[in-house]
């Protein structure tokens, strides 16, 4: 079983909508990532099973292309049943978290002939089946659940968690109007499920369009911004009415740029903000984590958001975050590469990859101090 260490806290209080066992207004959730979507960082051991002695196979893209059907049909079965159970939601539930987040790609409902993925495949089986058993399991154990929108035809980002390592072609070849089909057709999906009564619409807190789309490219930005934002929130809107919330990602863009954005009661209701807030991603922080103050410098960098949040004007959430403050993980930096090179360096990989049993006092009390600073 696994489950993505990626959790997200509703930040807002939203007054009709409580935690589990909390009562304090805030909703605390957790990623069911790497399961209805594969990440080679979350996942490891399948794509190093698949390999062998190469390298072809980095994302799903490559392993729908590479890997033989038979195979890939066990191994995605398998994985499908075991990665995420009912007993992970239990343990999730009775720990205090209310909502889930479960990410998945756009070749669950919508495959083209030129592309590797097998066909999709209704909901008695595959990947539709899981997320509607994900939905039931959410309503027996009183969650609710915010669908992720994870990867988009041509990628969005170019990262493997789109499904596709490589170059960005979302605004080619009519990706964009093909990716609200998709959220038009995962949308027809719930409401299939509730007209059968497999489970309540109040258990669905929302959908996000897109996961992660690479806002700091203008044209990408000038889309979501613009056009893709606006567009997705009618097409949910026109298939579930005012039913559950339409969450919006961030985009690698600074909060500001999304203060009174979508905000006109008159034109939206229940839209949410998806921040993404990680340590551990690029040279900067990397080099940080070698500095003998780099506690220092993490904490006092994380309870500034304090100060973002006080403007915003959407009910936001940060959807991902960790207490990684290195990319040491292997396939976390870049994806799936052998060797995997990261970051860090060695020196500060071997410090924060050992065993936890090693983890000195000081260490463990930095982390719940960390943890609190990106809470509170």
């Amino acid at each position: 079983m696994g489950i993505c260490i990626c959790v997200f806290l509703f930040i807002l209080s939203i007054s009709s909508v409580y935690s589990k066992s909390c009562l304090d207004g805030k909703i605390r959730g957790a990623n069911l990532g790497g399961w209805l979507l594969l990440e080679p960082w979350i996942t490891p051991e399948i794509f190093r099973e698949v390999n062998g002695d190469g390298d072809s196979v980095v994302d799903e893209w490559t392993f729908a292309q590479f890997v033989e059907k038979e195979i890939a049909t066990e191994k995605l079965n398998n994985h499908w049943e075991t990665f995420i159970t009912k007993s992970d939601l239990e343990i999730l539930s009775n720990s205090g978290i209310s909502h889930i987040r479960i990410p998945v790609g756009y070749w669950a409902v919508d495959v083209s002939e030129e592309e590797p993925f097998p066909p999709p495949q209704d909901d008695s089986a595959g990947i539709l089946f899981h997320l509607k058993q994900a939905f039931i399991w959410a309503e027996q154990l009183g969650m609710k659940v915010l669908l992720d929108l994870h990867g988009a035809p041509g990628s969005q980002n170019g990262f493997d968690n789109s499904g596709k390592r490589g170059k960005i072609q979302w605004l080619e070849d009519g990706n964009v109007e093909r990716t609200l089909r998709v959220i038009e057709m995962f949308c027809e999906f719930l409401n299939k499920w509730v007209n059968e009564d497999a489970f309540k619409a109040d258990t669905i807190y929302g959908v996000e369009l897109l996961n992660e789309p690479w806002g700091l490219d203008g044209d990408v930005w000038s889309e979501i911004r613009d056009s893709f934002y606006p567009e997705g929130y009618q097409v949910i809107r026109n298939k579930t009415g005012e039913a559950f919330f339409v969450t919006i990602q961030q985009g690698f863009r600074p909060w500001v740029n999304f203060y009174d954005y979508m905000s006109d009661s008159d034109l939206y209701s229940s839209v949410s903000l998806d921040i993404h807030s990680y340590h551990a991603f690029g040279p900067i922080w990397n080099l940080v984590a070698n500095r003998d103050d780099a506690w220092t410098i993490n904490l006092d960098t994380a309870c500034l958001y304090h100060w973002e949040l006080m403007n915003v004007t959407l009910p936001t959430f940060v959807g991902e975050w960790s207490l990684a403050i290195t990319d040491c993980q292997p396939y976390l930096q870049g994806g799936y590469n052998e060797p995997y090179h990261p970051g860090a360096g060695p020196e500060a990989c071997a410090y924060y990859n050992s065993d936890f049993q090693s983890y000195t006092k000081d260490y463990k009390q930095f982390l719940s101090n960390f943890m609190a600073a990106q809470m509170d």
